[in-house]
């Protein structure tokens, strides 16, 4: 490469992309920018304004490595080590989840059931690197946030992104509900794991590099949603409410799970394509 600039570089990352990941237009365009942004620590108008802007030999160096690792079919969160959700930019590895827009949902629906100012218990049930309950503790000042999960590592993460935020939070290592001693929570919220293990060779090659166990589930990826359901009243205030996030084809049997135990005003919520993806019901 003999001129290296931003418009340069970014015909040349995109090129590159285009010829290894089969993903639309609109992605790989999405993807060089961010790889842009990561590596050159310039903001999105630099990017506008300045394509003749030089980009020095070290930078080139850094994207290609970037390049070089997307190309296996790593995902850029974990290349970064970092994914942003609800306007923050949380650490991630390879023991957690990668945040997803679809799972912001969540949080614009706590906005609107619970008063901000309220002082609640809140439990983030499998919370991975804890995107949930610590966007939660963000906004809700006074009250107590819980973040729950069966991996360490992940744990690890989560204790790493509550002291980003400076957020004191109870971090509990558990199977679900099996280590959880408290009790009388106002919401328990929860991404369970809902994809059915028997699809496994239908999904995205990019979650072959997220964690199986915070993806799949037996009984045609309902079987953990059914436990946390059965358990979840046994911590609920009264009128306490739980909330999960499911797939867009589940509503359905979800809808059936909540009833047959008993929730309350159970309600389902669309994402922004219009599919219900979120399930709640009260004590």
């Amino acid at each position: 490469m003999t001129k290296l600039n931003i418009a340069t570089i970014e015909n040349f990352i995109f090129q590159q992309l285009e010829e290894s990941l089969n993903l639309p237009k609109r992605e790989l365009m999405l993807e060089t920018k961010m790889i842009l942004l990561n590596s050159l620590e310039v903001t999105s108008t630099d990017l506008i304004i300045n394509k003749k802007k030089s980009v020095s030999e070290k930078d080139y160096h850094q994207i290609k490595r970037i390049i070089d690792q997307r190309k296996t079919g790593k995902p850029l969160a974990y290349i970064f080590g970092e994914w942003d959700f609800y306007g923050q930019t949380f650490y991630v590895n390879k023991n957690t989840l990668i945040p997803r827009p679809d799972t912001e949902l969540l949080i614009d629906i706590a906005f609107d059931t619970f008063d901000k100012t309220l002082p609640l218990k809140i439990l983030d049930l499998g919370s991975g690197s804890g995107v949930i309950g610590i966007t939660l503790a963000n906004h809700y000042l006074n009250s107590q946030i819980f973040l729950s999960d069966i991996s360490m590592n992940a744990l690890k993460i989560a204790k790493k992104n509550a002291a980003k935020f400076n957020k004191k939070i109870t971090l509990i290592r558990s199977d679900w509900f099996k280590s959880i001693d408290e009790h009388h929570f106002n919401l328990i919220v929860s991404n369970p794991p809902y994809i059915n293990k028997n699809e496994q060779h239908l999904v995205s090659p990019e979650l072959k590099f997220e964690p199986n166990k915070a993806l799949y589930a037996n009984e045609d990826g309902l079987g953990d949603i059914k436990s946390i359901c059965a358990r979840a009243k046994e911590y609920l205030i009264t009128d306490g409410i739980l909330m999960l996030e499911h797939g867009f084809n589940q509503a359905s049997d979800i809808l059936d799970i909540f009833k047959k135990n008993n929730y309350k005003n159970i309600k389902q919520f669309k994402d922004i394509n219009q599919k219900l993806r979120v399930t709640l019901g009260f004590k």
